[in-house]
């Protein structure tokens, strides 16, 4: 397949959720659910930077794979079983702070989440790290959802 598609859905999702809920396991395997703020460089890639103290951020050291997801507002939603949503499987990667990426990203997370962004900088606990999605599902209603795959060129028809 060469057409790249991206669900005009999918892409408002990106838009709309400023964070992303996370799945991650501890060494162990104990699940953990947590949030997130992000910024998406491109559909297919997330990042997100957050504090050594919060336990997702050792799961996420030792990771090799996370899920997400996105989800519209509950608030906003006409039918609450049936809510907008996309659940990818991303691979993991920690961009350190002298790598090329590193303060390009931050601008854009704080172009897009705020102020705050810069004063976490500042912290020598905060990590940034770097979600690549591989697979996922996207739902737009009963009966609706729709198989994700993602290739090095983005989001492929599926």
């Amino acid at each position: 397949m060469d057409s790249l598609i991206f669900d005009e859905n999918y892409l408002r999702l990106l838009q709309d959720c400023r964070s992303l809920i996370l799945s991650t396991s501890s060494a162990e395997g104990i699940p953990h659910s947590s949030y997130a703020p992000f910024v998406a460089s491109t559909p297919e890639d997330f990042y997100i930077f957050v504090s050594d103290l919060a336990r997702h951020t050792s799961n996420l050291n030792s990771a090799t794979q996370v899920g997400i997801l996105l989800i519209d507002d509950e608030s906003k939603t006409d039918e609450i079983f049936a809510r907008k949503r996309a659940s990818l499987v991303c691979t993991v990667g920690k961009v350190e702070r002298e790598e090329e990426p590193y303060n390009q990203i931050l601008d854009l997370l704080a172009q897009r989440q705020g102020e705050t962004v810069n004063l976490l900088r500042s912290l020598s606990d905060f990590r940034l790290f770097h979600f690549q999605a591989r697979e996922g599902t996207l739902v737009t209603g009963f009966g609706k959802a729709l198989k994700l795959e993602f290739s090095s060129q983005g989001l492929i028809q599926a």
